[in-house]
Parts: structure tokens; sequence; C-alpha cells
């Protein structure tokens, strides 16, 4: 009796276990006995597969020729543009993988992320990041500016009118003057001296020409009358209509309304040599 009893159990003993090794065996790979450094299926821990073409090296899926494993498929990241240098970097459109890095097609320049034409645009002139300012255009890989414009300043000017950037940038007009023709000129037929705009037919200080003075102790022949006034661009004796002996002027004076007129200013004392 106690015989039959035992056999009964383990005979029930013996299914029981097979049926758990069963159910266990599906749900997890058996992994008793197997080195986990080189099997392909249980690299490093039991149930993890090599994908294919890949070994189990040290614990770990090892790709072959030099692929990287990325997402568990073995790449090329020399070449591919969803993982190109590494796994993940996607490379943008017009663009390819090469060498492991993004390039764009049709000698486009890759800046942040966007194939750009250098040469064209405005945000990237030249360069990455190169910004051409307001009003400008971006022409040859450089800053431009349209309708023969200037780039002065991060500004468009006109350098044949612009009185601050006359002729070339910074070169600024004085106080009175306009910029002409790309030169500082002043206005109603004036002459430009030392920064000023005079007139020098009546400019004691300019008389004819810059620079010539009409001096308070010259005088004139004859009337000793000062020769301080400028007119029609030269120094006469004052006042204007004083009498004087024109005749006895040696050379190169006029005698007009009575006033003697020394061509291109007095010397010696007021006498015209």
């Amino acid at each position: 009796m106690h015989t039959k009893l035992f056999t009964l159990f383990v005979i029930v003993l013996c299914v029981f276990g097979a049926v758990t090794y069963g159910k266990n065996h599906y749900k997890k790979p058996y992994c008793h006995g197997v080195n986990l450094k080189i099997d392909q299926y249980n690299c490093g821990s039991c149930g993890n597969t090599c994908p294919f073409g890949s070994i189990c090296r040290d614990g770990q899926c090892v790709c072959f020729n030099h692929k990287k494993l990325c997402n568990n498929t073995c790449i090329d990241t020399t070449c591919d543009r969803q993982n190109c240098g590494s796994c993940g970097n996607s490379c943008p459109d017009g663009s390819i993988c090469k060498k492991s890095k993004c390039t764009c097609l049709h000698k486009k320049t890759l800046c942040s992320d966007h194939c750009v034409d250098t040469t064209s645009d405005k945000s990237n002139c030249g360069s990455c990041g190169n910004q051409c300012p307001d009003g400008s255009i971006c022409l040859n890989s450089a800053c431009a500016c349209p309708n023969n414009g200037t780039l002065c300043s991060d500004n468009c000017v006109d350098t044949t009118s612009d009185k601050s950037n006359c002729g070339r940038c910074g070169n600024q007009c004085p106080d009175g003057s306009i910029c002409l023709n790309s030169a500082c000129a002043c206005p109603n037929n004036g002459t430009l001296c030392n920064s000023l705009c005079v007139d020098t037919q009546n400019d004691n200080g300019n008389c004819g020409r810059c620079g010539n003075q009409c001096n308070s102790g010259d005088s004139c022949l004859q009337t000793s009358l000062p020769c301080t006034t400028c007119q029609n661009g030269n120094c006469a004796c004052t006042p204007t209509g004083a009498s004087c002996d024109c005749s006895r002027i040696f050379t190169v004076a006029t005698c007009c309304s009575q006033t003697c007129l020394c061509h291109g200013g007095p010397t010696g004392g007021g006498i015209c040599h």
C-alpha cells in the first residue's frame, strides 16, 4: 500500500515539474550552462539576441565591418543619413552622409541643420551666421547694396550725395556744405576753405582764393588807406570809392570807381609791384 502511494506521488511530482518547466522554458530562454560573454542568443544577459551581422564579444553585440549597433541594427554610420557619424544623427533635407559627415548637395553649405547657398543667403552671407543688414543683399558671398549704393556702418548709402559718407564711408562734409558728385561742395557758388563755406568775392580772409587775407596794415598808394576789404576777389582800399591816383601804380593794378584794386592782393606795404 505504501509503495503504491509513493509511486503515485512521484508521478504527480514529475508531471507538475514538467508542466512548470515547459511554461518557464517558453517564457524565458534557458541560460543554465551558457557563456554570456560569447553566446549569440544570450549576450551579456539571458535572452539578449545579437542582430544579424554581429557577434557576441565580451558580453556585448559587436557588428562586423566597423559598423555600429543603432537600435539593435548594424549600421554603416559613414554613409547612413539617419545615423551619420553616430547613432541618431540625422542629415537634413538636401544633404547626404559622406565620410561620417552630413554634406550638402549643389555646393551648398550646412548652417544650423539647413543647406544654404552662402553666395546669396542674407542670413549666411559668405559664411554661416553672417547676417546682412536691412536694405542690403547678399551678392557673390558678400553683403552689398542695391542701386549702386555703398554699405557704410551697416547702412546702405549713396556716397555721391550723402553728407556723412561723401565719396567714401565716414567722410563727413562740414556744416553748411553739401555732398555733390561724391565731393563736399558749397551751395550758391561758395568755396570750401578750411571746412567753411565762404564767398571768395567778398571774404576778407579768403579773397579771391582760400587763405588770401586782406591785411589791415597794408595801404593803397597815394591814399594811405588800409587795404582790408575784398571786392570782386581783390583786396581793395577802404572806404570804397576813396580817391587815389591809379596812374602812379606801377603794374598789375586796376582803378575802379577811384578805388585802387591790387590784383592778387597788395604786397610790399600795399604797393602793387
